[in-house]
């Protein structure tokens, strides 16, 4: 059983499920779905407010860095051999209980010059869940300044 934060699209291919000793749950799979995945993001999105889930504006890590609810797909410029481009979505959800989960979305092409994939498919999603008690032990590993809850 997993958590229900972890949500398998619509013809998601090859779905992996990992379970870690401290509690996380990391689900990963593919989707052959055209840039920019609206679909995809909708069906994340509304599956996870309708169980409660609301998505921080922040990186939950790393506040001041906006997630993508707020920024939108980010562009990484390549720097290894076969150049290759990449597309990045990420945002970071809490529940009541101060439980986390990471979505990250990756679109990765040949590199054309241009900046737009005009022919991104292959979509790759990870999914971590991050129960609470272990979200706050991560905050406190990278800002220690930050005060316990």
């Amino acid at each position: 059983m997993h958590s229900e934060s972890l949500l398998i699209a619509p013809s998601a291919i090859n779905p992996k499920y990992l379970a870690y000793s401290d509690g996380r749950e990391q689900l990963t799979y593919l989707l052959d779905t055209d840039y920019p995945a609206e679909s995809t993001i909708s069906f994340i999105s509304a599956g996870l407010q309708k169980r409660g889930w609301e998505p921080l504006r922040d990186d939950f890590l790393n506040p001041g860095l906006p997630s993508s609810q707020v920024r939108g797909w980010q562009y990484e410029d390549p720097s290894r051999e076969p150049r290759t481009s990449v597309r990045t979505w990420a945002c970071d959800w809490e529940d009541r209980a101060n439980n986390i989960t990471l979505y990250g979305l990756k679109y990765q092409y040949p590199m054309s010059g241009a900046h737009d994939p005009p022919d991104a498919r292959m979509l790759h999603v990870v999914a971590l869940y991050i129960p609470a008690n272990v979200a706050e032990k991560m905050k406190q590993v990278t800002r220690p300044d930050q005060p316990k809850k």
